[in-house]
């Protein structure tokens, strides 16, 4: 039996930032990296870090890094998993 899910109080803000964003801006630097530091348990928690790639960051939650390839219709690859607690990664109830 699935536990019953808490409402939201408030709908979690996110952001997208690049590479360059990150290395350059100690403070978002630190937002992503207090994630890896946390959350970090797989073998390429500190391979996130690589150039082209691009950051999905959930205020106060985690993020996912990737990369985009293609031409029009563009392809996404996740580097890894969500840097996050386990208990967000259920995304279709963050999602839906």
């Amino acid at each position: 039996m699935r536990a019953k899910r808490k409402k939201r109080t408030s709908e979690k803000k996110f952001k997208i930032y690049t590479y360059d964003e990150i290395r350059e801006d100690d403070k978002k630097f630190e937002e992503v990296y207090g994630f890896v530091r946390r959350f970090g348990r797989h073998s390429i928690s500190h391979l996130f870090l690589q150039p082209k790639m691009l950051y999905f960051v959930v205020e106060g939650t985690g993020f996912i890094s990737f990369m985009q390839k293609g031409g029009l219709s563009k392809t996404v690859y996740a580097l890894g998993d969500p840097f996050c607690d386990v208990a967000f990664l259920d995304l279709n109830e963050f999602f839906f």
